[in-house]
């Protein structure tokens, strides 16, 4: 799998993962092959999502919307350390005009405050998700009650993926790109972009998390979790 390490106009760096960049990433995309627990969440969510496209939908529509509002706390960057899980190797694509022992410092810290940050969040949940299952004598469906299963779920494979990671299991593997020593631009009509992306679909939400208030607690700081909720 491909992470870029971008930097946004204004001097704030981040590392850049969206499934759709690559083609083989593309590869079996819409279906799951999850099993156990994570396949029936994966399952649940799926239907979420279809009555929230459906304009007949009905209450699985407005209930797909406060799901979809739920997962706006969610950092886009948790895509990434899921598939860290699964995933065979990391290809880091990172500016040719900074070092890779810079390189490197920053993704052993971002990879440390992630894994920190998720385990933090998977405990938090784990301890709700009793009380949330007790919404579910209410009528409709429990969907804050799975809200807080999906999410404690979630953290720990995200934390399972880091750990994978971090201990080399998952090999990793530098490439310096002259292209990505130019910061990511932006169009009216096509929104932010970057020429070493082919498609840059999750820049916008990327950029929404990479704000300049995170510079004045962590100065070029990917991704800080400063001021954040995790959820």
């Amino acid at each position: 799998m491909n992470v870029y390490y971008l930097s946004t106009q204004d001097g704030q760096r981040f590392f850049y993962y969206d499934a759709s960049e690559t083609a083989a990433d593309k590869t079996g995309a819409g279906a799951s092959k999850s099993a156990g627990l994570w396949g029936w969440a994966e399952g649940k969510w799926n239907t979420i999502q279809k009555g929230m496209d459906d304009p007949n939908g009905g209450v699985t529509r407005r209930i797909g919307r406060v799901w979809n509002w739920l997962h706006s706390f969610s950092h886009p960057d948790e895509t990434m350390l899921v598939q860290f899980g699964s995933a065979n190797e990391v290809v880091l694509h990172y500016p040719a005009t900074l070092s890779i022992d810079r390189v490197q410092k920053d993704w052993k810290r971002f990879l440390k405050r992630r894994s920190r940050s998720h385990a933090f969040w998977m405990g938090v949940n784990a301890v709700a998700l009793p009380f949330g299952t007790l919404l579910a004598i209410l009528p409709g469906p429990n969907v804050i009650g799975f809200w807080f299963f999906y999410r404690a779920i979630y953290h720990f494979l995200a934390v399972r993926g880091v750990r994978r990671v971090r201990r080399g299991t998952v090999p990793t593997r530098w490439r310096a790109e002259g292209s990505l020593d130019a910061p990511i631009s932006h169009d009216e009509n096509r929104g932010p972009s970057h020429e070493a992306l082919a498609a840059g679909a999750k820049l916008g939400d990327y950029l929404h998390w990479s704000r300049p208030k995170d510079s004045a607690t962590h100065p070029e700081n990917p991704n800080s979790d400063a001021g954040r909720p995790g959820g």
